[in-house]
């Protein structure tokens, strides 16, 4: 698919996972680890020069510009679903014909899972919507080029299968571990990949400011 582009939008290190109750460079450097671990797995499928990360955080984008990826800076005042909006119209403006979203807090997300996202679209106007474990959120979405709004939240899921049919696309509903384990509450922390969990022993502060290898 040589018209995809990978769109990962990301909040600032230090805000991103706030319901996990950890300090606030425990959360700086999980959520950096997080975002290294995307952007890495995600660059054996999609060329750097067509993944996207959208920010406000200045230091989001410096680590997104040493993947060489684009870094897009995020407007102030804008939610999740302008910054996807914003950066698919950026894709879409250097050619993309399809947008791929992902979120950064899929430790588990693997080459084989990213591969799969794009086996299962059926054809070129096809959505492929890969559930949350709850079965209710959206933790990726392919889809043509400015399909359709995002409208991520609580039951996004449905709200996105329901928008795809009404429009008379085909949809694919794709389920795999590495895509539905998403880390949103403490109890989710238990299976955190050991590379994950390290950052958040005692004595690591310095992860805060590295990149995982």
């Amino acid at each position: 698919m040589d018209g995809l582009w990978l769109i990962v939008p990301a909040k600032p290190f230090r805000d991103g996972k706030s319901r996990l109750c950890l300090p606030a460079w425990q959360r700086a450097a999980l959520n950096r680890a997080f975002l290294h671990h995307v952007l890495t797995t995600a660059a054996q499928v999609i060329p750097p020069e067509r993944t996207v990360v959208i920010s406000r955080d200045p230091d989001v984008l410096s680590q997104a510009r040493r993947h060489d990826v684009r870094a897009l800076p995020e407007a102030a005042d804008s939610d999740l679903n302008d910054a996807l909006g914003c950066a698919a119209t950026f894709a879409a403006s250097r050619g993309a014909t399809h947008i791929l979203s992902l979120f950064t807090d899929l430790p588990q997300l693997t080459v084989g899972d990213v591969q799969a996202l794009l086996a299962a679209a059926s054809s070129d106007r096809a959505v492929v919507i890969a559930a949350d474990k709850a079965g209710g959120g959206t933790n990726a979405m392919l889809m043509p080029a400015c399909l359709f709004p995002y409208s991520h939240g609580a039951g996004s899921f449905w709200r996105h299968l329901s928008t795809t049919r009404e429009a008379g696309h085909a949809v694919a509903v794709l389920r795999r571990p590495g895509l539905m384990a998403d880390v949103d509450e403490p109890g989710q922390m238990e299976a955190l990949p050991r590379k994950f969990a390290m950052v958040l022993e005692p004595g690591n502060a310095r992860m805060q400011t590295e990149v995982v290898k």
